[in-house]
Order: C-alpha cells, then sequence, then structure tokens
C-alpha cells in the first residue's frame, strides 16, 4: 500500500512538473529591449493579476515585471532597466511604452506613447506610495520646449488618462494646461480658439494633429 502510495504521489509530482512552463494564455504578447542591449526581444508579460483575468494593467509591469520566454524560462526585470516595451493585450490593442529623451528632465521610467509629432502626448504611471493606488499623468513633449502637464488622474486607467469619463478634460482650478498650451501656441490663432473650446481627448488629439502640419 505504501509503496502504491509512492508511485502516485511520484506519478503527480512529475505530471505538474512537465505541465505547461511555456507563457500561459492570459499572458501579454510583449516586445522589450533592455538599456544595456538594443536587441529586441520577443518574450510574454505574465499576468499575476487572478487566475483567470484576461484584463490588461500597468499594475503587471509599474517597477517591476516577470517576462516569459517561449521556452517557459522566467526573468525579473525592473522598469528601469528597460528602454523599450510593446505590449498587445487580448483585444488586440498595442501600447507602446519608451523613454523619451525629451523628458528626461522629469526623472520618469516608461511612458505610454500615445501620439508621436511636432508636439507629442505621454502617458505615466507609477503607484502611490501612501494609498497604493494607481496615478496616472500626461505630458506635452517637444524638442527644446519645457514639457507640459495634461492633468492629474487617478481613478484607474481605463478612460483616457487625463480626462475624466466619457473622455472630458479634468481640468481643475489648480491646473494650469490649458493656459500652458495657449502660451505655447500663441503663434497659431486658429489652434488657439480650438484650445479655448477644448472639452475632450479627441479635442486635444485634433489639436496636436494640426499643430503638427504647421
Amino acid at each position: 500500500m505504501k509503496k502504491l502510495l509512492f508511485l502516485v504521489t511520484v506519478m503527480l509530482v512529475s505530471g505538474l512538473s512537465s505541465g505547461q512552463t511555456g507563457p500561459k494564455e492570459k499572458d501579454f504578447p510583449v516586445r522589450y529591449s533592455l538599456k544595456v542591449s538594443k536587441d529586441t526581444v520577443s518574450a510574454h508579460l505574465k499576468n499575476n493579476l487572478g487566475f483567470k483575468s484576461r484584463v490588461y494593467s500597468p499594475y503587471l509591469w509599474i517597477d517591476r515585471m516577470t517576462l516569459i520566454s517561449d521556452a517557459g524560462s522566467q526573468i525579473t526585470v525592473r522598469e528601469s532597466d528597460l528602454d523599450y516595451l510593446e505590449i498587445t493585450d487580448h483585444e488586440g490593442t498595442v501600447r507602446k511604452l519608451v523613454m523619451p529623451a525629451v523628458l528626461s528632465k522629469l526623472n520618469l521610467n516608461l511612458v505610454e506613447v500615445n501620439y508621436e509629432g511636432k508636439m507629442s502626448l505621454y502617458t505615466d504611471y507609477y503607484v502611490d506610495n501612501r494609498t497604493r493606488k494607481l496615478i496616472v499623468d500626461q505630458y506635452l513633449a517637444e524638442e527644446g520646449e519645457k514639457a507640459i502637464k495634461v492633468g492629474f488622474y487617478g481613478r484607474g486607467y481605463d478612460s483616457a488618462p487625463g480626462f475624466k469619463k466619457y473622455g472630458e478634460l479634468n481640468i481643475g482650478f489648480f491646473n494650469s494646461f490649458r493656459k500652458d498650451l495657449k502660451k505655447r501656441l500663441t503663434g497659431y490663432p486658429d489652434l488657439l480658439d480650438r484650445v479655448v473650446e477644448m472639452k475632450t481627448y479627441d479635442d486635444l488629439m485634433f489639436i496636436l494633429s494640426e499643430y503638427n502640419k504647421k
């Protein structure tokens, strides 16, 4: 009886050990490059948010992350060690995170690319040390100019960062975003009118697109 129990135990352990060691269905395909090497590597970002969760969240990579190769080897990488990270979620949305030189003075880690052009829009994600809540800031960045902070958004990441639900601008009394953007676009009267009337994320995207054509 003891011999049989031993054999069954060995079989169970062997079965668990020989199970899937590579990425699981809920993990996210990624491409990344380290600061120490400019080679771009394909892997999967480990989804540790729940047993069956397939929902994407910045929590998966903020500060540090686990990357899994197709062969099943795992490495833990700090966000600050990466130069580039591209994540494809299960809806097919591709998110590109970079460390742009134009934001170097802000001492940020990876930021998500929302728009790239003459004036680019980036999103910074971090966790508040006191509340442990996800904080999302956005910045307008232009070569040779001071970055403009779009707004503060601390309620989640599912809506457009920097904006309230349904895409409305999150501009409070102490937020100088509209004033700073108007100052930057002083030489473009047509865009100044747009900034004054701007209310939504789409409005800002239109302004950036038109400015890029100037």
